[in-house]
């Protein structure tokens, strides 16, 4: 999942994009779960959805413990 929001239309309204190139890490994978909770059926747990980060060092999973702390951050 990429957590963008692309706008098509030709107005200036930005407040529906959830991604900027300033946007940190840790506000990227909280705005990602959030927007995969919308369509989600059922609850998310760390059995349930991965979470990977791709940067310039490579992709990394991260581990269920790790997508657990995120999950318990946003309920």
């Amino acid at each position: 999942m990429t957590v963008c929001n692309i706008d098509d239309d030709d107005d200036d309204d930005d407040d529906n994009n959830i991604y900027s190139e300033e946007l940190e890490l840790e506000d990227a994978i909280h705005n990602a779960i959030l927007t995969l909770k919308e369509g989600f059926e059922g609850q998310m747990t760390a059995d349930n959805i991965e979470i990977g980060i791709c940067n310039k060092a490579g992709f990394k999973r991260l581990l269920p413990a790790e997508v657990k702390d995120y999950l318990a951050a946003i309920n």
